[in-house]
């Protein structure tokens, strides 16, 4: 048996391995991905040495790593006692451990989650000469008004940090509103945890047009849609946003990609304006998915009444049916682009 002095003095020894884990995985993360953030960030020097802490992570019962999907791949998850170390808790009853899942999607949105970090946010941090350690990396990802590190219920702090941006232009009201009700939200969460709260009303179960004209940022990030920058042009009196959508799904789902790009364009509208510019990358699992969707968002149907090919683009016919206009249209910088990751 492991005794708790051996797993505080191993946490304390690789605590900054458990931040990572922690603050960048949402305490789990694929063993691969880990070591290559570990020297990336500068923690360790090589795979080594990271593999050599996260045997003894494993050990003294810090930590524990499963299969992933049937490979050689390993999901590294945290145990109750690295939660209660870094929540600074007196015992592990005190904290909630990893719930179990029988699917791979919580999974798999992880590992798409940790590679953008690895691919796109390292990279730019490096064009921008800031020197990699994880709390720089922190800095970094907050100055870009990006929402990746945000959980979905906690994501009225997000709406927070957005409202005291004096760089930014946005609609106050709708913005504060939506931060309210998130709150509100969070708040009602917290209290029916405690068993405090009052018996929960019955869900409505949203529609197409309630997601299409009635969602928030949150939303989106439950959909797999994030924010990764925003930024504000007073020459132009344009905002620019850059928003990533991680595609999971195993099929070409080029339904889902018109709608969340629909989604996600009436929400950020209502938020900055008219004035934007919004840059949607889609994420795909493999290349094949990838290539998949790019054929079918281009691809033009027949016309049933002349049996001539219609004008307009697959994607240009959702979008309209999703009630946007030819003005909209005109905005459209979407990318679909595959991480072809070996999962």
């Amino acid at each position: 048996m492991v005794t708790n002095e051996r797993k505080q003095n191993t946490c304390n020894k690789y605590h900054e391995y458990l931040r990572i884990i922690d603050i960048l995985g949402n305490k789990m993360m694929l063993q691969k991905q880990f070591i290559e953030l570990s020297i990336a960030l500068g923690v360790v020097k090589d795979k080594f040495q990271a593999i050599k802490g996260i045997q003894e992570l494993e050990r003294a019962e810090i930590i524990k790593k499963i299969k992933f999907s049937g490979t050689s791949n390993k999901f590294i998850l945290f145990r109750k006692y690295a939660i209660r170390y870094l929540a600074k808790a007196n015992k592990s009853s005190d904290v909630s451990g990893i719930s179990v899942v029988n699917s791979n999607k919580r999974y798999i949105e992880n590992i798409m989650k940790v590679q953008f970090i690895l691919t796109t946010i390292i990279p730019t941090a490096k064009k921008n000469n800031i020197e990699l350690t994880l709390d720089n990396l922190i800095e970094f990802i907050d100055k870009l008004n990006c929402n990746i590190l945000y959980k979905d219920n906690n994501m009225y702090k997000f709406y927070e940090q957005l409202l005291n941006r004096t760089s930014l232009f946005f609609d106050k009201e709708e913005m504060e509103v939506d931060f309210q009700r998130l709150k509100d939200e969070h708040d009602k969460r917290i209290k029916n945890l405690k068993g405090i709260g009052e018996v929960n009303e019955k869900k409505y179960r949203k529609n197409k047009y309630d997601y299409l004209f009635n969602s928030d940022i949150a939303t989106l990030s439950r959909k797999n849609i994030y924010l990764v920058n925003i930024k504000y042009s007073k020459k132009t009196d344009t905002t620019r946003i850059i928003a990533y959508y991680f595609n999971i799904s195993i099929d070409k789902n080029s339904y889902a990609v018109a709608l969340n790009y629909s989604i996600l364009y009436n929400t950020m509208k209502r938020l900055f304006g008219n004035n934007i510019n919004i840059e949607f990358r889609v994420i795909c699992l493999n290349q094949l998915i990838q290539e998949r969707i790019i054929e079918d968002l281009n691809k033009k149907g027949i016309n049933p009444r002349t049996k001539e090919k219609r004008v307009d683009t697959y994607l240009v016919e959702m979008l309209r049916n999703n009630k946007l206009t030819e003005v909209d249209f005109l905005k459209i910088n979407m990318k679909i682009l595959s991480y072809d990751l070996d999962i």
